[in-house]
């Protein structure tokens, strides 16, 4: 259900919005005093915003709102037209959304209370109790003003206008997610970019203002350039559709007194020749440069760039379709550096993203769900949770609005249950409900929605994906390279200057081959040697050659201590000739002094290892599947003798034994500890967390998944070896080893505490 309050402490309830509505525009002659009176005020409304009646009470109307309801343009279709018929430029409607948005968006830039209000303010200085105040933290007998939280201040309606806004706090970043349509990209395209650049930025409309203007600098951009293109293209239609344009009586026109001259483009990638308010004119015989200089860069952000905005100081940066923007963490780290100046934060990033779309990339979750980590506005839900801002399905849905455009809760909120209940029925198309969900979401966990097959601990791995994500020292720590073999014929391994492949899903660049990731050193026993099935690899083989199509499987490989229960190292990626990553593999193998279990259903591998006189590094079928019931017989010679012919029944084992290994208590490591807290590869956190059974719409090749099936399966194995088959009178070698490696290394291992995320 919902609950009233907390909704309306979002969306403000509108008594009467035809107070903050200018309906026609007079048109007066250009060079009339009335024009320009005219003309003066409603450039300082859409730069201080406006004071209206709204009932009994006085509300503010931020500049930018007021921009958008009465001089805005947008392509709609209304009402009263057939619903085939194709849409139409109109003003925009003035809902309780538009309210919520731009009343956060006036936060996010530093809002702090109103010059006029004697009583109290929502200065953060205030409510820090910092000791740096500023003048307008004080009433007028000296005194500290009552401090508000921003949110609930810029909503509060007062006996009389309080005149125009302050900033004096440091800027926030505000991140948008909410079901499909609604509007959110119009106005940010028109309320947000358009009005920044028309009003280069101005926070208040004075004669001081006018004369020196600023020049505002936003940036656009978003993984797709296609996604920016088309919000941009919003704002170019509105650009050029700006109210107050006068036709004289011989058909000559005047532009409208919003219009700027402008050179330059909104195309992507456009950072040398950016839209931006310059012109040329010409004075005596010279030809000069005018104009504020405010620009709009377009950039198309990548995971090998991510710092496309970087080098720029952008007030204002948008992100559109953030959920399909991938590496967002890294791009927001990028984004946070160009927007501070010493350590004082003057810009605001804006991210907006569609439920439907979230699932997709992991990144904007993890943002979603930690807003303070990241600078943005937070938002208290119905349960308690902070996050960033959510916008429900029944809010989006003008079907269910009133004559002052406040949404009529209860009965849209009853229309999208009757839809779900009407899809639960539905017995063929079972994804039907799923995509509802995630497309219009009722709560914000909806949006997050994996299928219900999933079942792989998701929110212990978000939360070490999450730390991952934000710890670049812990991803820096592991060492980089490849296996060597040195003129002795001794394996050793080389560090190099290259990448791991981390991306998933893998969306193609030139770092296909990736690398190996070695997360700890080996460990060797007094004799400098490192005992049998301590370590023991599993394997993802391909038999194909070639790496220039990314939608490809990749191979993965992955050692792990059968005594610390850690996965320590990997190597994931696609090499030109699939016998490059073979060789790497077995020189792993010797190198671990490891036997790997791999899936045998290509032969490539097998052949590779026979050709190199290396059979003895790969294990035998495990006996505990047939004890289990999951094979009917283990081959006795060739490629069927060894490895896993993986099916649905070894699979979803192999996914059990992942799931309770990762539940486990780590090894040596303070109660509470498990190793889920301690994996430290992000691409496997990724496939875990994004993973779909065979028979889902949504599955994708998670090869990191089937590697870790193959070692797991045979960690159980090795398990079976070393206990149940043991002679109990006799210590084995790993038994003596153990000992030793708990006696030298638990203690001083847990001391450094390499592994605690």
């Amino acid at each position: 259900m919902i609950d009233p309050e907390k909704i309306e402490s979002i969306f403000p309830v509108i008594k009467n919005r035809n107070n903050f509505l200018i309906g026609e525009f007079p048109t007066y002659h250009p060079e009339s005093l009335d024009y320009l009176e005219f003309w003066k005020s409603i450039k300082k409304r859409c730069i201080e915003g406006m004071w209206a009646k709204d009932g009994e009470y006085y509300r503010y109307c931020p500049g930018n709102l007021f921009f958008y309801a009465n001089l805005g343009t947008i392509l709609h279709r209304p009402k009263h037209l057939p619903k085939t018929a194709p849409k139409i430029k109109i003003r925009p409607d003035l809902r309780d959304f538009e309210w919520a948005f731009a009343y956060n968006w006036i936060c996010a830039r530093g809002f702090s209370g109103f010059e006029l209000d004697d009583e109290y303010t929502c200065c953060e200085d205030v409510n820090l109790h910092t000791g740096k105040y500023d003048a307008s933290c004080f009433n007028s007998k000296g005194e500290l003003k009552k401090y508000i939280p921003q949110l609930q201040y810029i909503r509060k309606l007062w006996e009389g206008p309080k005149g125009k806004p302050l900033y004096k706090n440091e800027a926030k970043n505000l991140m948008l997610l909410g079901a499909r349509g609604g509007g959110k990209s119009w106005f940010t395209a028109v309320a947000i970019i358009l009005h920044e650049f028309l009003f280069d930025g101005a926070r208040e409309y004075t004669d001081e203002t006018i004369k020196y203007p600023g020049s505002a600098e936003i940036f656009v951009g978003s993984g797709l350039a296609g996604k920016s293109s088309e919000l941009l293209a919003k704002v170019q239609l509105a650009f050029e559709n700006l109210p107050g344009q006068y036709i004289y009586s011989d058909g000559k026109i005047k532009p409208s007194p919003l219009y700027k001259h402008t050179s330059g483009s909104l195309k992507p990638n456009n950072l040398n020749s950016p839209f931006r308010h310059e012109y040329k004119k010409k004075i005596g015989n010279d030809w000069k440069l005018y104009g504020t200089k405010s620009k709009i860069l377009h950039g198309v952000f990548t995971m090998e760039n991510p710092e496309v905005a970087a080098g720029n100081r952008p007030g204002t940066i948008v992100i559109e379709e953030v959920a399909l923007t991938p590496n967002i963490t890294a791009i927001h780290g990028s984004n946070t550096a160009a927007q501070l100046v010493d350590s004082t934060k003057f810009g605001s990033s804006l991210y907006i993203g569609t439920a439907g779309n979230i699932y997709k990339i992991i990144e904007s979750e993890i943002i979603f769900k930690d807003p303070h980590s990241f600078d943005m506005l937070s938002f208290t839900n119905d349960d308690n949770t902070e996050t960033c801002w959510f916008v429900p399905a029944y809010f989006t849905n003008n079907d269910f609005k009133d004559e002052n455009g406040n949404t009529k809760q209860e009965e849209a909120y009853n229309y999208y249950v009757e839809r779900r209940n009407k899809l639960k029925k539905d017995k063929i198309n079972k994804s039907a409900l799923d995509y509802e969900m995630l497309n219009y979401p009722l709560i914000y966990t909806e949006m997050f929605v994996r299928s219900g097959d999933n079942r792989f601990p998701i929110s212990e791995l978000r939360h070490t994906y999450s730390i991952l994500s934000t710890r670049k020292d812990l991803l820096d720590s592991s060492i980089k390279g490849f296996f060597e073999i040195d003129e002795k014929g001794n394996v050793y391994y080389k560090q190099e200057d290259v990448e791991p492949v981390r991306e998933f899903p893998f969306r193609g660049n030139e770092n296909i081959n990736g690398c190996g990731e070695m997360f700890e050193p080996v460990v060797k026993n007094a004799n400098g040697d490192v005992p049998l099935y301590t370590y023991i690899g599993g394997f993802d083989p391909v038999d194909d050659d070639g790496n220039y199509n990314y939608k490809n499987s990749l191979q993965s490989f992955f050692v792990f201590n059968t005594i610390t229960r850690r996965i320590v190292f990997e190597y994931t990626g696609r090499t030109r000739l699939a016998e490059e990553f073979y060789e790497q593999v077995r020189r792993a193998a010797l190198y671990y002094n490891a036997v790997v279990c791999y899936e045998n259903q290509k032969k490539g591998f097998y052949g590779y290892m026979t050709k190199m006189n290396s059979l003895h590094l790969l294990a035998d079928t495990p006996e505990i599947l047939k004890d289990n019931g999951l094979i009917s017989s283990i081959g006795m010679i060739g490629n069927k003798s060894k490895g896993i012919h993986s099916n649905i029944r070894t699979n979803s084992w192999g996914i059990d034994l992942q799931i309770s290994w990762m539940l486990e208590q780590a090894y040596n490591k303070e109660e509470g500890i498990r190793n889920v807290d301690l994996i430290r590869s992000v691409g496997y956190i990724k496939e875990c967390l994004l993973y779909a059974p065979p028979n889902s719409d949504k599955r994708v090749n998670t090869d990191r998944i089937s590697s870790m099936n193959m070692l797991m399966i045979f960690a159980e194995e090795i398990n079976k070896i070393t206990t149940n088959l043991r002679n109990p009178d006799k210590k084995s070698e790993i038994d003596i080893f153990k000992q030793h490696y708990d006696k030298a290394f638990g203690k001083k291992r847990s001391k450094i505490n390499l592994y605690r995320l």
